[in-house]
C-alpha cells in the first residue's frame, strides 16, 4: 500500500507563471509532508479551454510553446516519482482523465491525498497564488519543505560556466522587464504588469559598483531574452545563462546552488522564496499583502530564514548597495 500525494495544476484556472508553480509546488510539498506521502505524483492539464483576462495572449495556437517554457519548474517537487499531462483545449477530458487516475490508484488500496482537493479543482475555486496553508504550516512546525534539486534530475543540471564560476561568490539576479517581451506589449488594455518591472539603469549601476568594490562576486541574470539587452555584455562580472545554451531548469538548479538572489518580486523571486538561499527580493506589490498574508511594508515572511529579506521600493542603486553589502558581509561570515 503506497501512501501517494497528487498536485493537480490546472491551466485553465491558474495561469502560465513561474512564480504561481512555485508557490503551488510548496503547497503540493506541505501536502505531501502533512500526510507524510512516499511520493508525490502531478497531474497537469494543459489547455485553454477559454482564454484567461490576465493572459490573453494564450491561445490554442500557442500554449504548447508557454507551457513548454514553463515545464522545466515541475521538476523541483520534492519526492516527484510520475508526471502526467493531459494536452488538449477541452478541460472535460482532462477532468475524466483525472477521475480515472485516482480510482486507479484506490483500487489498489493506495491511500492518496490531493492538492488542491478534487472538488475545488473542478469548480476552479483554489487560490494558486495564497500562502495561507504555508504560513499555516510553518506556524504549527516552525520549518517548511525547502525547494531543492531533486536526486532524480540532478543527471540535467550541467555548467557549461563551471570554469568561471569557480571560487566566486554566485550571485543569481532577475530583473523583470515585461515591457521588453512582445506577447506583453500585444495585451490590449493590461499595463498592471509593468507596475512590477525593474529599474534597469539602477541595476547597471549596481553591477558597475560591484565590478569595482567586489571583484569576486559573479552575477548570473535569470530570464528570457527579453529581460536583458547588450549593455547587460560590457560588465566583466555579469553572465547570461540562456548565452551559454542554458535553459529554465538549469537556471532554477543554478539560484538554488547560488550563495545569494538577488531581483524583482517575480517568478524566479518565489523560488528563492521556498529555498534556502539568501535573497534580496525588491519592489514587493500590495497584492503581496493579500496573498502572502503578511503587512504591507513587511521586511520578511514569517517562514524566511536568516539573511532573508523583502524591499517594497522600486530599485534605486543605493539603496541596492546598501542591502546587498549588508546580506553579503553575513554570507562571508
Amino acid at each position: 500500500m503506497d501512501n501517494t500525494t497528487i498536485g493537480i495544476y490546472d491551466f485553465n484556472a491558474a495561469p502560465y507563471a513561474l512564480g504561481d508553480v512555485a508557490t503551488w509546488i510548496e503547497n503540493v510539498a506541505i501536502t505531501a509532508e502533512e500526510s507524510q506521502s512516499r511520493s508525490t505524483e502531478i497531474f497537469i492539464i494543459t489547455g485553454p479551454d477559454q482564454k484567461r483576462r490576465d493572459q490573453s495572449f494564450i491561445d490554442l495556437e500557442n500554449y504548447h510553446h508557454h507551457f513548454g517554457d514553463l515545464f522545466p519548474v515541475f521538476l523541483f517537487t520534492p519526492n516527484l516519482s510520475k508526471i502526467h499531462i493531459y494536452d488538449g483545449s477541452h478541460r472535460l477530458f482532462g477532468m475524466v482523465q483525472l477521475f480515472q487516475l485516482l480510482k486507479q490508484r484506490k483500487n489498489g488500496n493506495d491511500i492518496v491525498h490531493t492538492w488542491p482537493s478534487v472538488n475545488d479543482t473542478i469548480r476552479k475555486k483554489w487560490v494558486y497564488s495564497s500562502h495561507s496553508r504555508i504560513n499555516s504550516f510553518y506556524n504549527k512546525n516552525r520549518y517548511i519543505p525547502r525547494l531543492s534539486i531533486s536526486p532524480e534530475f540532478s543527471g540535467m543540471y550541467e555548467y557549461p560556466i563551471t570554469q568561471i564560476i569557480n571560487d566566486k561568490t554566485i550571485i543569481s539576479v532577475n530583473i523583470r522587464q515585461r515591457k521588453n517581451y512582445p506577447d506583453y506589449r500585444n495585451t490590449s488594455g493590461d499595463t498592471a504588469h509593468l507596475l512590477r518591472d525593474a529599474s534597469i539603469q539602477e541595476w547597471y549601476d549596481f553591477f558597475a559598483y560591484n565590478e569595482i568594490n567586489n571583484p569576486d562576486c559573479l552575477f548570473l541574470i535569470l530570464g528570457g531574452y527579453s529581460e536583458w539587452d547588450n549593455k547587460l555584455f560590457r560588465f566583466n562580472n555579469v553572465i547570461i545563462p540562456r548565452t551559454k545554451g542554458m535553459n529554465l531548469y538549469d537556471e532554477i538548479a543554478l539560484l538554488l546552488n547560488s550563495d545569494m538572489f538577488c531581483g524583482s518580486s517575480s517568478g524566479f523571486a518565489q523560488i528563492a522564496t521556498f529555498s534556502t538561499v539568501p535573497y534580496i527580493i525588491t519592489n514587493m506589490q500590495p497584492r503581496a499583502v493579500n496573498d502572502a498574508l503578511i503587512p504591507f511594508g513587511s521586511p520578511r515572511y514569517p517562514f524566511a530564514l536568516d539573511n532573508q529579506y523583502l524591499f517594497w521600493e522600486r530599485e534605486k542603486t543605493d539603496q541596492l548597495i546598501n542591502q546587498f553589502e549588508r546580506v553579503l558581509k553575513s554570507i562571508r561570515t
